[in-house]
């Protein structure tokens, strides 16, 4: 109320004071606004890597520490000829105005595009179910992008996610670049796609993808191990009961064929001596037939 009262006078100290009492709240809103967003994922100086194109359209290029270059290893393996070709690659990006949700996606595809990843090393983007957040600042867009490889000649796919997102903010120029950051599987550090906080090189990611599924990999290898191993006792067990019980029937048929033997010999022996009892006593009739 006060203010509006000496705004309403018209000596020039009274403009002054409304002038300076303007630029004091517009600089503190500032200062809130700045403090709001340490991050500086809506409040950002203009990346340097953004190049502007004669259509106005924005391209994101390496930054100038990036290179080609590889360890003594990778020299002599396909991931030298990922790393050059991605070493100068540009993509287009969007403007705070023209930013559009349903090319968010293919976005996120075409930065994927320029890591220099392992060779075989297999990529899907999706956007989240619950996508965009409102925030005073700005809207965030959250998107997953999930890598995997195959073990080999093996079924067991190892995958691994990367958490994406995406500012478009409310405070800055509209024709300033939206920002993105991403996060590794069980890491709690955030990287930035552009901007002074960005990485001087795009095949660190390599690192942290191949280390989550080679782990991976390792562990499903070991289960599949077990697993045969397991499969190799259950059939070497097997196959001793059947060992057993074929040396069981066979002492049992034994058994069986030696009792037929004593049972024949015993039932031949009965005959036998009933045979000759019987002859014993024809013969005696006989003698007492002649007596």
């Amino acid at each position: 109320m006060q203010q509006k009262a000496s705004c309403s006078k018209t000596p020039m100290e009274d403009i002054q004071l409304c002038a300076n009492a303007a630029v004091g709240k517009a600089i503190n809103e500032a200062i809130a606004w700045i403090v709001s967003d340490p991050a500086e994922q809506f409040l950002y100086k203009y990346p340097r890597e953004c190049e502007i194109q004669a259509n106005n359209r924005l391209k994101l290029a390496p930054v100038a520490t990036e290179s080609a270059s590889t360890s003594a290893k990778e020299r002599q393996s396909s991931i030298r000829a990922v790393t050059e070709t991605n070493a100068n690659k540009r993509i287009d990006w969007f403007r705070i105005d023209e930013f559009s949700l349903h090319q968010l996606v293919q976005l996120v595809y075409d930065y994927l595009s320029m890591w220099r990843l392992t060779p075989n090393t297999q990529y899907q983007v999706h956007l989240e179910k619950d996508a965009v957040s409102e925030q005073p600042q700005g809207c965030t867009y959250t998107l997953s992008a999930y890598f995997s490889r195959h073990l080999e000649q093996r079924r067991p796919l190892a995958m691994t996610k990367v958490n994406f997102k995406v500012y478009v903010s409310r405070l800055l120029p509209q024709f300033y670049p939206i920002m993105m950051t991403y996060r590794f599987e069980n890491s709690n550090a955030d990287y930035y796609a552009l901007g002074s906080r960005r990485m001087g090189r795009l095949d660190f990611q390599r690192f942290f993808i191949d280390m989550a599924l080679e782990t991976k990999l390792g562990f499903y290898a070991q289960i599949l191990k077990t697993i045969a191993f397991g499969n190799a006792q259950k059939k070497s067990r097997s196959a001793d009961k059947h060992k057993d019980e074929r040396e069981k029937r066979k002492e049992l048929k034994a058994a069986v064929t030696t009792l037929c033997i004593c049972a024949a010999k015993d039932s031949e022996s009965r005959l036998t001596e009933s045979s000759n009892g019987s002859e014993t006593g024809n013969e005696r009739h006989r003698k007492s037939d002649n007596e």
